[in-house]
This record gives C-alpha cells, sequence and structure tokens, in this order.
C-alpha cells in the first residue's frame, strides 16, 4: 500500500509543490490517517506489551525506524517510502493524544522548511484552544536518522508534554478542548446552534430529496447518502467546488448523526472565534468532526465528515480496502470509528 508519487518526491526534498498541490496532498493524507495509523500500530505495537499511542511505544517504532532508514538511498525502495510515512503517522498521532493539537500544512508550506508540502501537528496550550507550538515530523524523523540515539522520538514526546501538558481524560482530548468538557456547548455557541438546528436541517434534507428518506440512523440511510452523492458528484473536484451548498452540509449533519447513533461519541463544529488565534475561518468549518469517547473519558481520532464525503465519491481512493465509488465507502468508516480502540 505506497503513497501517492507526489509525497515520494517530497520525502526527497525534490521539490516544493505548488499550494492546490501540497493541499490536496493534505486531503489525501487525511483520507487515510486514522485507518493507515491504526493497521501500523496493529503490526508494530501489538505484539509487545507496550500501550499504543505511549510515550514508551516511540522506543518500539524508532527502534523499527532505524533498523529500515540506514542511509538517504534506502528511502529510493517505495516499501521503505510507505513505511517511512507509515511512522511520521504513528509518531505525529502519539505526541497529539499526548498532549492535544492537530494536523496542518499550509504554515510549513509558505516557510519553504525542509519538508515543506508536508503535514505538521499544532500543539495544544494550556492557555488557548489550539494555540501552542507546531512541530515538523518531517525533520524529526530526519534527526532521528541522522543522531541515531533511539530515543530521538521518545525525547522530543517528552519535552512537548512538559511544556504543554497532558490531554487528559475529559478536561482536554486529542487536541480538540471544548469537545471534552462534559457540556461542549457551553464553551462553544457554533455547536450549540449547531445541535439546535439539527432536527430542522435534516427534516428539509429527506423532504428535498425524498430518496434519501427515511434518514433514520441506520447503515441503510447510510446507503442512500451514498449514492446520492454518487449521483450528483462524480468526483472530487465537482465536491470541492459544492463545498458551500447547504444540501452537502446536510448530508454531513446525517452521516455524522448516525456515526454518533452506531457508534458512540460525539459531534463537534469549530468555532470561529476560538479557532481566529490560529487561522482564519474555511467553508469546511461548517462541516461537523465526530469523534469517539470512551466510558472513561479518553479520545479518538477526531474523524471530519468532509474526508467521508471526499473518500466516498473520489475516483481513486490508494490505500483504501474499498473499491472506488462502491457504494459501501459510508459503511466501512462507519465500521472502522466504531472498532477504534481508545483505551489501549
Amino acid at each position: 500500500m505506497a503513497d501517492a508519487p507526489e509525497l515520494a518526491d517530497l520525502i526527497a526534498v525534490r521539490r516544493k509543490p505548488s499550494r492546490q498541490a501540497a493541499e490536496r496532498h493534505f486531503w489525501a493524507f487525511e483520507d487515510t490517517l486514522a485507518e493507515r495509523t491504526e493497521a501500523f500500530a496493529a503490526e508494530a505495537i501489538a505484539r509487545t506489551d507496550t500501550r499504543r499511542y505511549s510515550i514508551d511505544s516511540l522506543d518500539v517504532v524508532e527502534r523499527l525506524f532505524l533498523e529500515r532508514i540506514t542511509a538517504p538511498s534506502d528511502l529510493d525502495d517505495p516499501a521503505t517510502t510507505t513505511f517511512f510515512f507509515d511512522v511520521f503517522r504513528y509518531l505525529g498521532e502519539t505526541i497529539l493524544r499526548t498532549s492535544g493539537g492537530h494536523w496542518e500544512w499550509e504554515e510549513l508550506w509558505e516557510t519553504d522548511a525542509q519538508g515543506a508540502g508536508l503535514p505538521f501537528i499544532r500543539v495544544n496550550s494550556s492557555e488557548s484552544f489550539d494555540t501552542g507550538g507546531t512541530i515538523n515530523i518531517y525533520s524529526t524523523l530526519l534527526g532521528a536518522a541522522g543522531t541515531r540515539t533511539g530515543t530521538y522520538f521518545r525525547e522530543l514526546a517528552t519535552a512537548v508534554l512538559d511544556s504543554f501538558g497532558e490531554t487528559g481524560p475529559i478536561e482536554l482530548t486529542s487536541g480538540w478542548r471544548a469537545m471534552a468538557l462534559p457540556d461542549p456547548t457551553r464553551a462553544n455557541p457554533t455547536l450549540r446552534t449547531f445541535l439546535s438546528e439539527q432536527p430542522a436541517a435534516l427534516a428539509a434534507f429527506d423532504t428535498v430529496y425524498p430518496e434519501i428518506a427515511p434518514l433514520d440512523n441506520t447503515r441503510e440511510s447510510l446507503d442512500r447518502i451514498e449514492h446520492w452523492l454518487l449521483h450528483r458528484y462524480p468526483d472530487t473536484q465537482l465536491l470541492t467546488a459544492d463545498v458551500e451548498n447547504p444540501d452537502l452540509v446536510r448530508a454531513a449533519r446525517a452521516i455524522a448523526a448516525t456515526f454518533v447513533a452506531l457508534g458512540g461519541g460525539r459531534i463537534y463544529v469549530v468555532d470561529a472565534a476560538q479557532m481566529k488565534p490560529v487561522r482564519e475561518s474555511t467553508p469546511k468549518d461548517a462541516y461537523p468532526y465526530v469523534q469517539r469517547v470512551s466510558e472513561h473519558g479518553l479520545a479518538g481520532y477526531p474523524h471530519h465528515t468532509w474526508t467521508y464525503l471526499r473518500t466516498t465519491v473520489k475516483v481513486k481512493t490508494p490505500g483504501s480496502p474499498i473499491p472506488p465509488r462502491s457504494g459501501r465507502n459510508l459503511r466501512h468508516n462507519l465500521d472502522v470509528y466504531a472498532s477504534e480502540d481508545i483505551e489501549s
């Protein structure tokens, strides 16, 4: 399961992509992030006594990394490049699950720094939402390969933890502070409005498009939504151009409601006021996230419904076990979401 050739070019720092290409790389990265990271963790960590996404697990991963990456020429092998990106994802996700934060791409691209065009992570500060430091995961992997100490990943994650603190159950989970509150709507007026408008929005959706009715939070309702999407959007280009269409947002609302009803967790939307210190609001912010929360208050990966829409209509889906435009994508994503191992 190889990564895109363009990303392999970036690994070797052969060129900086255009802004459009960098954004496209990022969405491709996001599309399979949760699934690819879980698959790597299952293979690399599950056979040890180490807890997944813990700082201790980074020692295991770094040992595997140093065994596989011994010289720059190793990355000429596509299988090794794929492995490099698996470690890239796992290291970033471990830091995010330890200290909170999220993936971004634009700031690194604008700086022309090492790995420009690749995703990086922004870690939360303890004072406010998503306003902490940024970490270039690409540079971190190069540093580990160069120093070969075997503790490079651990030392970075520990330094981040000392600087920004733990995510903690309920108080701060996977970077989405407002979502982790017992009543997240108190801290997020946009979420409060979103949830209050949810029944009317869904009613309007299946009234205008009776072929998707009923929206009854079942797998069958996901099938009807998926067929509606496939009929309207032959690929992601038209979907992206239609990002501000209220009906598309309503489809995302219905998907989020069904995922939470069948797989547990919470719905979240970005609040523009909270996000303003980090970036300007975008039309994609209207699309909700879903995130599972365990009985102990630990949270899983925040899944953006916009990504679900994209993977549903994409003509090419490298790395996915589901054939493109098969009509089974939403069901598959629901299964991945519902089976996410939060505690281990």
